[in-house]
C-alpha cells in the first residue's frame, strides 16, 4: 500500500453538531451574532477545501435550528482541534457542540 493508500485508509470520520444558545438564533441574530456566523462560514469554507470537512449545513429541527458536520481527521483529538477554532466556539456566545466518531461512512 504506498503512502497515499495509507493516509486515506487512517482517515476516521465524525459527526459534529453546533447547538446555538437559543432555538431561533438562525432569525433573531444581532449584528455583531451575524458577523461571527460570516467568520464561522469563511472558517469551514476553509476546512472543506482542505479536505477536513465533507458536508456541512444547518438543519431545521422542530426544536430550533442547529448546525451539523461530517468532518474527516486523523485522530479524535485532531476532529476535537478543528472544532474548537470554528469561530462560532471561540466567540463564546453560547454555542455548545457535540463530536462523535463515526463507525463508517459510505460516499459517493
Amino acid at each position: 500500500m504506498n503512502r497515499s493508500a495509507r493516509n486515506m485508509a487512517a482517515m476516521k470520520y465524525f459527526f459534529y453538531k453546533l447547538v446555538p444558545p437559543r432555538p431561533d438564533f438562525a432569525f433573531t441574530m444581532t449584528s455583531e451574532e451575524s458577523a461571527m456566523m460570516g467568520q464561522h462560514s469563511r472558517y469551514w469554507d476553509e476546512m472543506i477545501a482542505k479536505g477536513n470537512a465533507l458536508a456541512l449545513g444547518p438543519v431545521a429541527a422542530t426544536t430550533g435550528v442547529f448546525g451539523i458536520g461530517i468532518l474527516q481527521a486523523d485522530s479524535f483529538d485532531a476532529a476535537s482541534s478543528l472544532v474548537r477554532e470554528d469561530p462560532a466556539i471561540k466567540a463564546q456566545f453560547g454555542f455548545t457542540s457535540e463530536l462523535s466518531p463515526m463507525l463508517g461512512l459510505k460516499k459517493s
